[in-house]
């Protein structure tokens, strides 16, 4: 990549991501940060206050621990440590905000966790009003392979209820059918919330990198400055089609992005009006878990 600290020279105006987890919020959060953008993780916000509850065993990592603590939607005392993590995610965020305005014209990226959607009207409020809310879109086909990554090592879920198994189901099938409605609802969520919606295919361009990515926002909205326009949910997508990534790579961005003089020639970008998203294919059945069982994760952060 090239000389990162010209983007230091960026117009002052603060970033927010939003998305499902693994979909590239904190790769892109930590590119901007080796560019000079101050990085303000939530995540790490909520792991250091929970950290002061829950006792992670020997050799364990935390975000286990975290997963052990909260359990599934069918455990005892689940919605309780659901809302008790709601409170906690609610704090960072204010405080992530309130941090704002004490870093002068330094440019911020607000790296924020898969359920700020759940933090209330008046919290998501300020967020829009203090940053651009950039949300990476994940389309079906894409969702339904993070379905079955869910199904193979189940994570720690804010379910909002969204966990309703019918009485002819299995538990994997209601797992499964369940998950899907939960991503589908949480994509119109994230369109909501966004000024800008990122194509998942166009981030995963072969040189794709922070020029790129700034390019995109940059003549979208700055409501920092009030000299363009905000258009909400503008939708960047590329002119062609394209295959899913692999599963194991389904949920990352390029990892070795490069600056490029003429990304919408490239990539065959064009700027659309947001549309509805679309749904997830059917399940694939998984095996059946007992209800015994507890969540694990490679991810870094509750979902």
């Amino acid at each position: 990549m090239t000389d990162n600290t010209s983007h230091i020279a960026h117009p002052t105006s603060h970033i927010a991501f939003i998305g499902m987890s693994g979909v590239g919020k904190s790769y892109w959060a930590k590119q901007l940060s080796q560019a000079g953008w101050l990085h303000l993780d939530c995540d790490a916000m909520i792991a250091g206050r929970l950290g002061e509850m829950i006792e992670v065993g020997k050799d364990e990592d935390p975000v286990h621990a975290v997963g052990r603590w909260m359990g599934m939607p069918w455990d005892e005392g689940y919605e309780a440590r659901e809302a008790r993590y709601l409170e906690l995610e609610a704090t960072a965020t204010g405080q992530t905000l309130d941090q704002l305005n004490e870093h002068g014209n330094q440019p911020v990226v607000i790296d924020t966790t898969g359920s700020v959607i759940y933090t209330g009207d008046e919290l998501q409020g300020r967020l829009k009003q203090a940053t651009r809310v950039l949300y990476f879109d994940v389309p079906g086909d894409v969702r339904q392979q993070m379905v079955e990554l869910y199904l193979a090592e189940l994570k720690p879920v804010l379910w909002q209820r969204g966990y309703k198994p019918r009485p002819d189901e299995s538990e994997a099938d209601a797992l499964a059918r369940c998950y899907a409605e939960l991503l589908t609802d949480r994509a119109q969520r994230y369109r909501a919330l966004a000024d800008v919606v990122i194509d998942y295919h166009a981030v995963r361009e072969p040189g794709f990198g922070i020029d790129e990515l700034l390019k995109m926002i940059d003549p979208v909205v700055s409501r920092a400055t009030g000299s363009v326009p905000c258009y909400p949910s503008i939708t960047l997508r590329r002119g062609r089609s394209a295959s899913p990534a692999t599963l194991n790579t389904c949920l990352l961005p390029n990892r070795n992005p490069q600056s490029a003089s003429n990304t919408a020639a490239r990539t065959g970008l064009v700027a659309i009006s947001s549309s509805r998203p679309s749904s997830t294919t059917s399940c694939a059945r998984a095996a059946a878990r007992s209800r015994s069982s507890r969540c694990r994760t490679n991810s870094r952060t509750i979902a």
